[in-house]
């Protein structure tokens, strides 16, 4: 049901007023001046109250961005059948942009909805949570709808409120526009006499009867270059269309949010298309493709989201024949993930049991490194069936190939704890050097169910040659180049100088791990270092303050551990960066021995003897510095002391 509204003001104006104020109107007169914004009656006023509240709005937003992505996906098809795919990126980044989303929502009054003090329009965080709630609002739209059909008219109507605000026909014609638009390429004479009799026969044996069936070639065919170029944008509509009815399946059955990513990638794996559709008579009678050399699962998922996003645009399918033709993707997956239904009866009375304690969130986020910081894995090659020592694992690698193998690999002590505490905390990213191969077997062992390591996994790109005297440096931007992950960002690795160095004010150096899988070797020594971290980062937590950027918390919590101090290193310095690091903790490193010498540093009590004799200098071992740094805390000098 419509409302009647002034148009929107005009997006700069919403970024004139640096602030939103506290909210002082109560939450229903809130809501029916959205309503009347958006100029939409709620027939389930419930969740339009969910959209901003934090119960709801992660798994709402998740669902409102693929919303979004698939609504204007289906404009560009539309209205720019031929356009290239770098322009495409180009306008679907400039849409999608968080400032903008953002934008909208404060134009839409959505900051009224959050019942909280306000906040600086400007901040990143603020940003990102404006952001989330009109994805929110495009969700609840949806869901308000009786069909699917409605929801997306519905969502779709105020994307183009918000982006083209003007009057209800101005509306209604670009709606019209956008959903009704109809483009599909002619095909050469040649080619449709060529392809009509098979093509007709495939589609038929897959049960879509589309309306324009010149649309349906233009999704299996690439032989011309208009073609290939409709053919990858059909496959983005149909894959924005594969993600939508992903995330409404998973919504409507109740899946875990937390399981999404991992169930939506496993749904988009391309060797689980193929499997699917691939190897069918479909595929293998209408795909034409005599540009790429030969048939593989890539190409044939790209086929069939090409179809999926033709169907969409068809008059006759649209999005209930796109989504059932698709169903067979996702549905199995997805399913198994599902909780079991709720009971018929009412069960007896669970046992009164005290609430568990809240778990403080740490205002960070994590990134670690694997090889040698959490775990270790022996660089020798053995047979498949090899059996690892007590308390290691075999990664298997190049399974069902001649050069099958297995490595050893030993988990750090205390890993099991400190995933199991830190993911409760905040969320944990993997940045390694390493293949991705390599680090998915790593994880397989040390998160089994995909429960703890939420974040991003980023690791070698494939086929990239590195020069192992000068390897590429690890930056932050690689994995998330948002502001508010950059802001949040706090590293764990064992080498500081692998990363590039706007980086490395925070990155806690982790103690260098090692083991030994040699028959008879000595026991390792005592290694505490992830409890010690989970120690660490509740002080970080603690001293940090709200809206700071944790590089500086970092430093506040650093700069007194050698602060005042004067090291001299008697010796060649043990680590590149070894000065570097003091300098980091705030202390000074002395080119010579003189009076201002507080510590001298030597590996070694033969080279504590050369020191001469009468120096006010503390004579300590290198370790003690090391681990200072491993500890962010200065250790007491009495255990390190050479005389």
């Amino acid at each position: 049901m419509a409302a009647t509204a002034p148009p929107l003001a005009p997006l700069e104006d919403v970024w004139k007023n640096g602030t939103s104020p506290p909210t002082t109107k109560p939450l229903p007169h809130v809501q029916r001046d959205v309503e009347d914004r958006i100029r939409y009656r709620f027939k389930k006023p419930d969740l339009l109250a969910n959209v901003a509240r934090a119960k709801w709005v992660g798994v709402l937003s998740n669902f409102g961005d693929n919303l979004a992505r698939l609504l204007i996906t289906q404009y560009f098809a539309s209205a720019f059948p031929e356009i290239e795919e770098r322009h495409f990126n180009n306008g679907m980044g400039t849409m999608l942009a968080h400032r903008v989303a953002a934008g909208f929502a404060l134009r839409l009054g959505l900051d009224g909805l959050l019942e909280d003090d306000g906040g600086i329009r400007n901040d990143g965080e603020y940003i990102v949570k404006m952001v989330m709630v009109f994805h929110s609002l495009l969700a609840a739209l949806y869901l308000d709808a009786s069909e699917p059909s409605e929801g997306l008219d519905a969502a779709r109507t105020l994307l183009i409120r918000c982006y083209h605000p003007g009057d209800d026909d101005d509306a209604k014609m670009l709606r019209d526009f956008w959903q009704e638009t109809s483009r599909a390429p002619r095909l050469s004479r040649y080619m449709w006499e060529h392809r009509s009799r098979i093509l007709q026969w495939a589609l038929g044996s897959s049960r879509l009867e589309f309306a324009e069936l010149s649309r349906a070639a233009q999704a299996l065919t690439e032989t011309e270059k208009t073609s290939r170029v409709n053919n990858l944008l059909l496959a983005r509509l149909g894959n924005e269309v594969l993600q939508f009815a992903t995330a409404a399946h998973l919504f409507k059955r109740r899946v875990d949010p937390n399981k999404w990513l991992e169930l939506q990638e496993r749904v988009f794996d391309d060797k689980h298309i193929a499997n699917c559709f691939g190897e069918s008579t479909l595929l293998k009678s209408a795909f034409v493709n005599d540009t790429s050399g030969g048939e593989g699962p890539e190409m044939h998922a790209r086929a069939i989201k090409a179809l999926l996003g033709a169907a969409f645009l068809d008059s006759n399918l649209g999005y209930e024949g796109a989504r059932n033709f698709g169903a067979q993707l996702f549905q199995g997956l997805v399913d198994a993930e599902a909780p079991p239904p709720a009971p018929t009866r009412a069960p007896a009375p669970a046992p009164v049991v005290p609430a568990a304690a809240v778990v403080q969130k740490w205002p960070f986020e994590l990134v670690l490194d694997l090889d040698e910081t959490l775990v270790y894995v022996d660089q020798a090659e053995r047979s498949v069936d090899a059996r690892p020592p007590p308390g290691c694992s075999a990664l298997q690698f190049n399974k069902h190939s001649a050069t099958a193998h297995c490595r050893f690999m030993r988990p750090r002590p205390h890993l099991e704890k400190f995933l199991r505490e830190a993911s409760q905390r905040c969320r944990l990213n993997i940045y390694t050097a390493g293949s991705t191969p390599y680090a998915e077997e790593i994880l397989r062992h040390i998160d089994p169910e995909g429960t703890l390591i939420q974040g991003e996994i980023q690791t070698r790109p494939p086929n990239q040659l590195v020069d192992p005297t000068n390897p590429p440096k690890k930056r932050l931007t690689k994995i998330n180049s948002s502001d508010r992950f950059l802001r949040r960002a706090v590293i764990v690795d064992d080498q500081i100088a692998a990363w590039d160095s706007d980086f490395q004010d925070r990155v806690l150096i982790a103690k260098k791990f090692q083991h030994d899988f040699t028959a008879g070797a000595p026991r390792p020594p005592r290694d505490d270092f992830l409890l010690h971290l989970l120690s660490l980062f509740e002080r970080i937590a603690h001293r940090h303050k709200r809206d700071t950027h944790i590089a500086q918390t970092l430093f506040d919590e650093r700069h007194t551990i050698f602060e005042g101090l004067v090291i001299y290193l008697a010796e060649e310095d043990p680590h590149p960066d070894f000065a570097k690091n003091i300098r980091l903790f705030n202390g000074k490193v002395a080119p010579t021995l003189g009076a201002n010498v507080t510590h001298i540093a030597v590996s070694s009590h033969d080279a504590a003897l050369r020191i001469p004799r009468g120096l006010p200098a503390t004579i300590v071992h290198f370790s003690w510095i090391v681990d200072s740094f491993h500890a962010w805390c200065r250790q007491d000098e009495q255990n390190y002391k050479m005389m």
